[in-house]
């Protein structure tokens, strides 16, 4: 059995969002291996019930993201189940829960991890609509960051940019949407979902000469089971990474509705 990390309550005393409110939608969970284990709470049961879910469908032979695998295989992840999206109450829980994971995520050390967050609501009518309901999302999150946060210095806040990448918390993150919806079969979950992956994961494969490995592997397996690679798909720090976040096919044409503007607070 891989590693169980287990989560350290005393690290995360000091997080910024800890209003009432972000306590209540609170959904912060780790795997220990054989079941959820929460900071606060006993998991409820639809909370284990879509961890299980979304746990055999990264581990099933037809996801084809082997770092995802590697970091649910290790327990390497934290994962919440939230209710709707355009809720202020889901908004505040998951800054709350994203900023636990940027506090935590050290303690993995070298490891490939993420933060999964699971939406009961809406319901997804098709990609476009997802695509509208992320960037909505991740717009108002970065906006209730900002009280507190400056743009991670590592990457743009441009999502025009080549080196753009999105940021909360002062830590940038490549975003991976997931949804009943999709076109693309490694995307296609049963709920509306999105993965922030620490950037410095993608930089420190990158430094150590393994990023090509491991593309070369997903582009392989993507192929195997589509026939395509998604045409979104570009090399890391050569075109702009936003256009990848949702999942669809975008347009030549495709403007990010996303715009953050790095705010100096020293």
């Amino acid at each position: 059995m891989h590693q169980a990390y287990i989560l350290d309550t005393t690290m995360l005393l000091q997080n910024p969002f800890n209003s009432n409110i972000a306590k209540q939608f609170s959904n912060y969970n780790g795997f220990d291996g054989s079941t959820l284990v929460n900071i606060s709470t006993k998991v409820c049961p639809k909370t284990q019930e879509v961890h299980e879910t979304f746990r055999n469908f990264i581990l099933s032979e037809g996801f084809s993201c082997i770092l995802g695998k590697a970091a649910v295989k290790r327990n390497a992840y934290r994962f919440g189940l939230y209710a709707n999206m355009n809720d202020d109450g889901t908004l505040q829980g998951v800054a709350h829960d994203l900023y636990n994971f940027v506090v935590e995520r050290p303690t993995f050390g070298d490891k490939f991890s993420t933060f999964v967050a699971c939406f009961q609501q809406p319901q997804i009518e098709n990609e476009q609509h997802f695509e509208t309901t992320m960037w909505k999302f991740l717009y108002r999150l970065q906006q209730l960051d900002q009280q507190y946060h400056t743009y991670d210095p590592a990457v743009s806040s441009n999502p025009e940019d080549n080196d753009y990448a999105y940021s909360f918390g002062r830590c940038a993150f490549f975003i991976v949407g997931l949804h009943p919806k999709s076109s693309r079969s490694t995307r296609k979950f049963a709920y509306p979902t999105i993965v922030f992956n620490p950037h410095v994961q993608f930089r420190n494969l990158k430094e150590t000469q393994k990023f090509s490995k491991y593309q070369k592997i997903i582009r392989q397996r993507e192929f195997k089971l589509q026939g395509s690679i998604n045409p979104n798909l570009a090399e890391f720090g050569e075109a702009s990474e936003a256009k990848q976040y949702s999942g669809r096919h975008v347009e030549k044409n495709w403007v990010c509705p996303f715009h953050a503007k790095k705010i100096d607070k020293s």
